[in-house]
């Protein structure tokens, strides 16, 4: 906007001033002129702002700005800077006075100049000439951080056809909230069209397209203007944020891949847990087929003892019949079924050492 650019009116890094002169003046409307006396000594004076002051600004002459100025600049510049830079042949200035090399266009000091051309961005100090470095002016950014008319005028009314003569392809103006007058939008964009600008109108999404640059602008109260690569979809960011965003990107993927690492890990001890417990239950049922066959076996050996001792039973107790019925002893049904319903091999042993002795088959259950 103006030519240096000041937050603090009395902050000249490396001057130390031996007088200053004041006047009773709009702090928003005073110039700081600075020259020095006839022993050397810097004197800087309070002068009050005029338009002439603004669109005709001396090296000397200091407009003192804001903090707001320098927040939205800061990052604005930076992001371009960052972004264009690097394709080459490109240069983002601040502040820089800017002369076109025509007679009938004064040099103007822009917030943000956008030049394409520029061999070196480096080399250019503090004056581009447009003619001598054979650059064009793309883009325009002003920001506007006060209520003075005379400032707002400047670039609102007169930089905006010395602009579109010099064939600047967008002029952009900024309006943060704290200085937005009624009905003052956040932005404003201007596009050169047959010679003189045509405002534009913000798309669905509240963006304007900056053609020369190819990119995309718009506001965000909370975070400032937002600038977007048209190709791409990108959004702009300084060198300092795209460093912040490649270490949380980094930090992310670390994040990401220990979570990997730990979910594979518990995968692993899950996986691990699951065959533990394969194994114990085959284990455990082997052994229960084990036991089961050892039952059966066990089962099987006693329904054996069990039959074999039936059938020695019976086979006692029909050698006791026979020997009874050799003998001529009277049997009837009852004897014969308590015989060989008799389970007791002792008993059947006591019965058949008496069978060859007893006078009648009562006497056996008489003497058991």
């Amino acid at each position: 906007m103006e030519p240096t650019i000041h937050p603090q009116p009395t902050r000249f890094p490396g001057l130390s001033p031996r007088r200053r002169t004041s006047v009773r003046a709009d702090p928003d409307e005073i110039v700081l002129r600075t020259s020095r006396d006839a022993d050397g000594q810097l004197v800087i004076e309070e002068i009050p702002l005029t338009l002439e002051i603004l669109l005709n600004p001396s090296e000397d002459d200091h407009v003192p700005q804001g903090n707001p100025h320098d927040r939205v600049l800061s990052p604005l510049k930076q992001r371009l800077r960052h972004h264009l830079e690097r394709r080459g042949g490109w240069g983002v200035f601040s502040d820089l006075m800017v002369h076109w090399g025509r007679k009938d266009l004064r040099s103007v000091a822009p917030d943000v100049t956008v030049a394409e051309g520029i061999a070196d961005p480096e080399a250019v100090d503090e004056n581009l000439d447009v003619a001598a470095t054979g650059c064009r002016v793309r883009t325009v950014f002003e920001v506007v951080t006060t209520r003075s008319k005379i400032k707002r005028d400047k670039d609102e009314v007169h930089n905006k056809p010395l602009f579109a003569a010099a064939g600047v392809d967008d002029y952009v103006l900024v309006y943060p909230v704290k200085y937005r007058k009624r009905g003052d939008r956040a932005v404003r964009c201007f596009r050169l069209e047959a010679g003189s600008y045509r405002e534009q109108k913000a798309d669905a999404e509240g963006r304007f397209l900056l053609g020369s640059l190819g990119l995309w602008l718009s506001v965000d109260e909370s975070e400032g203007l937002v600038l977007v690569d048209v190709a791409t979809g990108e959004r702009l960011l300084t060198g300092k944020e795209e460093e912040e965003r490649r270490l949380r990107a980094e930090r992310l993927a670390a994040e990401e891949a220990a979570a990997r690492q730990a979910a594979e890990h518990r995968a692993a001890q899950e996986a691990a847990a699951r065959q533990a417990a394969d194994k114990a239950r085959q284990a455990a049922e082997h052994r229960a087929e084990e036991e089961a066959a050892a039952r059966q076996a066990a089962e099987r050996r006693v329904a054996e003892e069990e039959a074999a001792r039936q059938a020695a039973n019976r086979q006692a107790a029909q050698l006791l019949l026979a020997v009874l019925e050799s003998r001529g002893l009277t049997l009837d049904a009852e004897a014969r079924r308590r015989i060989l319903d008799c389970e007791e091999p002792r008993q059947l042993e006591r019965w058949s050492a008496q069978a060859f002795t007893v006078a009648t088959v009562e006497d056996l259950w008489e003497n058991p």
